[in-house]
């Protein structure tokens, strides 16, 4: 079978767990015999030197899954391990020319313009969501963004090399009101828990690629932007990015799966939206059968009573 723009993804069906691919042209899931992990078929390609997309086109039967079990499912990060410590989610930030470049000019007027990304860590599998789980904005935060950006997924070999697998979206969320009060305070101003979509496109991150973001408010829409980015957007390559992330050789021990966000240019903090508990955050991208859709908890302080009337995020 041919699928042209092939996702995978791992999914929950009542008590049953199973591998799928959809095909973003038809709208159709199938699913992949033999394996209820998607972890362990991609550890199975890369280290027998397998092209995850053709061996998976080779398992697979004719007959697409009933549209009512995959609309049904829960999901799983896409290739997550089920130990937390297989887990390194990082990132890099002032990675788009839309919103670079003017900060980037004022920097080299100062003789200080960057020479490398500007790479953040947000932490192991405990804080990394999906579709239909909640972001939670810690009690000492400032405030709770989304961050519509795109996510390179990487698995590393038993002989310590490193191998794309693809790319799926994620909303990578920090205090952008922590990181606004001083330019020191970027690395801290990224809240540890960030989401993932389910579905891994198995192919080269393109050049553009469409983000639909839309926050919903009860049955309101508060803000909606369609957002572009890809490898013509940002300032650095992705060969940059990736010698960054894995000239560390603890970053490149056998079995652990990398998830790197890729930055962005635009947040609904822009427009002046403060993000409320209880909001839900919605992307899309054009060949995802499933949305990532995440709803906003705040949590409560421990050293403070909660107050059911605050509920917005900045207020502190």
């Amino acid at each position: 079978m041919q699928i042209t723009a092939m996702t995978v993804w791992e999914g929950v069906l009542g008590t049953r767990k199973c591998v799928g691919i959809s095909d973003g042209q038809t709208r159709r899931a199938y699913q992949v015999p033999g394996y209820d992990n998607l972890y362990n078929l991609m550890r199975h390609c890369v280290n027998d030197g397998l092209s995850p997309r053709a061996y998976i086109e080779t398992l697979l039967g004719q007959q697409p899954m009933p549209e009512n079990d995959y609309e049904a499912m829960s999901f799983v990060a896409p290739v997550r391990p089920e130990n937390d410590l297989y887990v390194f989610v990082s990132g890099v930030g002032h990675t788009h020319k839309q919103r670079a470049q003017q900060e980037t000019e004022g920097m080299k007027n100062h003789g200080s313009a960057p020479v490398r990304p500007e790479w953040f860590y947000k932490g192991n599998g405990a804080i990394l969501k999906t579709t239909k789980e909640p972001l939670n904005i810690p009690s000492y935060a400032l405030s709770g963004v989304e961050e519509a950006e795109l996510v390179l997924v990487y698995m590393v070999d038993n002989k310590k090399n490193p191998h794309y697998l693809g790319y799926s979206i994620g909303n990578e969320f920090s205090d952008t009101v922590l990181g606004k009060a001083h330019r020191h305070y970027f690395a801290q101003s990224k809240l540890r828990t960030c989401s993932v979509a389910p579905e891994l496109i198995l192919d080269e991150v393109p050049d553009t690629v469409g983000i639909e973001v839309n926050i919903l408010r009860g049955t309101n829409t508060v803000w909606r932007a369609q957002l572009t980015t890809g490898t013509k957007e940002i300032i650095f390559t992705l060969s940059e990015i990736e010698k960054l992330v894995f000239q560390h050789p603890q970053f490149r021990q056998p079995g652990i799966v990398h998830y790197i966000y890729l930055g962005t240019y635009k947040t609904s903090y822009h427009d002046g939206i403060c993000l409320q508990h209880g909001d839900v955050v919605q992307m899309q991208v054009k060949h995802f059968l499933w949305p990532l859709v995440n709803h906003l908890n705040r949590e409560p302080d421990p050293d403070e009573q909660t107050d059911p009337d605050r509920n917005t995020l900045t207020h502190r």
